[in-house]
């Protein structure tokens, strides 16, 4: 889904249950900074449905891999859409698109290694041996 803080900030995020029919979205460090937010500040949410592919935007650089790697997407999309959208998040968190380039071709190499079992963990460890060579 797509939240418009305070009739400012749009976000990509998800509704976390906290039990009792009540919902919470966790807001990262550099949101709360470009809001101004410390904890007890009230914040404006109005709820949009977020209606592109993949919940979330694709990030450019693992959408060019994917042109250059057919065994890459076709792995990627035998996962689930939840592990999609992870994967999704890990690479477009990075702020340089060097940074992001990277970590499409390492997380893609590791789904073929393990095709397409992923478990996080060894993924990881597998991101880390990798980014050292």
């Amino acid at each position: 889904m797509v939240a418009i803080l305070n009739e400012t900030l749009k976000i990509h995020c998800a509704l976390m249950p906290k039990g009792e029919g009540e919902y919470m979205i966790l807001l990262h460090k550099q949101i709360r900074k470009t809001l101004n937010l410390v904890i007890g500040n009230e914040v404006s949410v109005n709820i949009e449905k977020d209606t592109s592919e993949y919940g979330m935007p694709l990030p450019e650089e693992l959408e060019e891999l994917w042109i250059i790697d057919p065994d890459a997407i076709e792995l990627f999309h035998k996962l689930t859409k939840g592990k999609q959208r992870s994967l999704i998040y890990m690479i477009g968190k990075g702020k340089r698109p060097e940074t992001r380039a990277k970590k499409a071709v390492a997380i893609m190499e590791y789904l073929k290694t393990v095709n397409g079992n992923l478990d996080f963990r060894q993924m990881n460890q597998f991101i880390k041996n990798y980014n050292s060579l």
